[in-house]
């Protein structure tokens, strides 16, 4: 009888947290008030983004991780991944990379530095990519990325992640014709498992 309390004991242990850590690794959609294909903007970890693409929607899809860091050299970029709304010859995949120069950040923790932080995609240090089947860098006419708030979710007195909230809009032309994305944001829980550091590979 005690072996089998004990062999319950640890089950019920190991499904509790992994249930805590896929609860927080899960997308929540939460839709906006005004813009009900959009997810509301929120500070909470959610792992959601979504922006209005001229008539359309590019927001995160549930068959993709909605963002992966990458680490490279002096350079970091943030890959938004989710669902294409326009061409179905490209498959449902389609993805935003937005590329700047930061040596500071090592580690995802780092991250709490871009606490109302403000990137202009205009500046030439910055480098913005579209990927619908193939990889585009767009040539950019205005926006930029606002990350209104970097945070600690602490779970039962432990760390967990740094939550990374905030919004984004551009400008941009593609094949000669110029479109936009208005009403973006984003709200992603952040831990090691999606920073990608790739310096020197």
């Amino acid at each position: 009888m005690k072996n089998i309390l004990f062999i319950f004991t640890i089950s019920l242990l190991i499904v509790t947290g992994c249930s805590k850590e896929s609860e927080l690794n899960d997308s929540i959609y939460i839709p906006d008030s005004d813009y009900s294909n959009l997810p509301a903007y929120t500070e909470w970890g959610y792992n959601t983004f979504g922006v209005i693409w001229e008539r359309k929607y590019f927001t995160y899809s549930t068959d993709e991780i909605p963002l992966k860091i990458i680490k490279n050299d002096s350079t970091i970029s943030l890959l938004f991944q989710g669902y294409n709304p326009y061409d179905y010859s490209y498959g449902n995949y389609m993805a935003l990379k937005f590329t700047f120069i930061d040596s500071e950040i090592n580690e995802y923790t780092d991250l709490l530095s871009y606490n109302d932080h403000i990137i202009n995609f205009i500046d030439e240090d910055v480098k913005v990519e579209m990927t619908l089947g193939d990889t585009e860098e767009l040539q950019i006419l205005d926006g930029e990325i606002h990350f209104k708030r970097a945070q600690k979710l602490f779970v039962d007195d432990e760390e967990e992640q740094i939550i990374l909230s905030g919004t984004f809009s551009l400008k941009f032309l593609q094949n000669s014709v110029p479109e936009s994305m208005t009403n973006g944001r984003f709200d992603f829980g952040i831990n090691d498992d999606i920073f990608y550091d790739l310096s020197g590979k």
